[in-house]
């Protein structure tokens, strides 16, 4: 009969919570194991300088949760975590979240591109069109030495080119500061061909009359 009070009464204490979680009854005794006695700061942390939880020589039980940590400072158990009574593996998905936003924003975006010294045109993440002319959809470009897109009369092997204000090499009759040139289909300036045309104009005229 005493065995089974002393049973009974330990079961009740336990339910009671007067004997910490650890606690266990085996046969004739209430076996405490070493674990600490439950008591929080007012943090909801205490200290474990043996280090029985395997989580260093502090850790939290906030909320009535199981023994874990706060990395940087944030309850894994906060806004509906699941928590962790190791590292905190809610924080280390938070932190390869936040990598994969970081490479997003980092994507390197390819084609034109325009900063304080002009437009250039980006081919891969480490090349860009320079020191030649380019077709780009459709349209030939001219980039010097640096990347950077030119326009206006530009000289290439001795020859003549005129690219318009966006960039784009000419062909044809071009009315340019109200005098009209005529450039090849290569967008080679031909100088005297309208001196030519005039002549032609002429002669035919003559051959009229």
């Amino acid at each position: 009969m005493r065995k089974r009070a002393k049973i009974v009464c330990a079961a009740l204490c336990l339910s009671m919570g007067l004997f910490p979680a650890s606690t266990e009854i085996a046969g004739n005794f209430v076996l405490v194991s070493e674990a600490h006695s439950g008591r929080t700061d007012s943090q909801g942390g205490h200290k474990d300088n043996k280090n029985k939880s395997g989580l260093g020589s502090y850790h939290y039980h906030c909320g009535g949760h199981p023994a874990h940590l706060h990395p940087n400072g944030v309850c894994p158990y906060a806004n509906g975590g699941t928590g962790s009574s190791g590292s905190g593996s809610s924080t280390g998905s938070s932190q390869k979240a936040s990598v994969q936003e970081t490479a997003a924003q980092e994507t390197i975006t390819l084609g034109w591109q325009q900063d304080s010294k002009g437009w250039w045109y980006r081919d891969s993440e480490t090349t860009y069109k320079k020191n030649g002319l380019f077709l780009i959809d459709g349209d030939y470009y001219l980039f010097n030495a640096d990347g950077y897109m030119l326009i206006g009369w530009q000289e290439i092997n001795g020859q003549w080119h005129y690219f318009d204000s966006k960039g784009a090499m000419v062909t044809g009759t071009v009315l340019i500061d109200s005098q009209l040139y005529y450039f090849d289909e290569q967008g080679v300036l031909i100088e005297d061909y309208f001196d030519e045309a005039e002549e032609w104009e002429d002669d035919d005229w003559d051959c009229e009359e």
